[in-house]
């Protein structure tokens, strides 16, 4: 049984907002460089910071520009060199592959021809994977993937390429058709690897490769 003082719950909600009303500051983004009360605010915080973190709501428009701006001051001032995304990481490795990285028009050919291999895929996030790549004076790989894959389509092309032997090819080639259905367009609502392939789609591939 649970039990509650009448209006206790509408109270801590006020507090809150209090809370939030007297500790919000306007940041805003002006040709790239972050500006507002805000800013600052930040930039103190994250002074003695070895990682700064976002806490984010998915597919706000204005999150991606931000996040570049805010890593290009910290490259800056504190000497940042890596971010790290809500993205798998086989990809984001090959976006930071010398030849792509930080180049605009190679990582969009790579996003064109593997359109679900992002999680997230708008111009915005693409446009900020670039700008990182090309801001970061890191020696290999400023842009980490640190989430599962989000399709398939592109780590099975890559072992169509790798495969040697005609089952391993033929397997893969199964595979690759398969996930094609799916992973050919951002279009439809159905996701090939949570929702159609299963684990012993995958499980004798590693035999396959020895």
């Amino acid at each position: 049984a649970m039990a509650a003082a009448p209006g206790r719950g509408v109270a801590q909600e006020l507090d809150l907002d209090s809370l939030l009303s007297a500790h919000a500051y306007e940041v805003r983004v002006e040709e790239g460089r972050l500006a507002g009360s805000g800013a600052e605010v930040i930039f103190r915080a994250a002074d003695p910071a070895q990682f700064v973190g976002i806490l984010e709501e998915h597919n706000v428009r204005q999150l991606a520009g931000f996040s570049a701006a805010l890593f290009a001051e910290l490259h800056r001032r504190e000497g940042f060199r890596y971010m790290a995304l809500e993205q798998g990481s086989v990809i984001l490795r090959w976006l930071n592959e010398p030849g792509v990285r930080g180049d605009a028009e190679a990582v969009s050919e790579v996003v064109a021809r593997f359109p679900h291999a992002l999680t997230f895929a708008t111009d915005q996030e693409i446009e900020m994977i670039v700008s990182v790549g090309r801001e970061s004076d890191a020696l290999h790989r400023p842009v980490w993937g640190v989430d599962q894959e989000f399709g398939a389509l592109h780590i099975l092309s890559r072992l169509q390429e790798l495969a040697t032997s005609r089952r391993a090819r033929d397997e893969v080639a199964a595979l690759v058709a398969e996930a094609s259905r799916y992973e050919s367009t951002r279009a439809g609502d159905t996701l090939y690897l949570s929702q159609v392939a299963l684990p012993d789609d995958f499980r004798r591939l590693p035999a396959l490769f020895e």
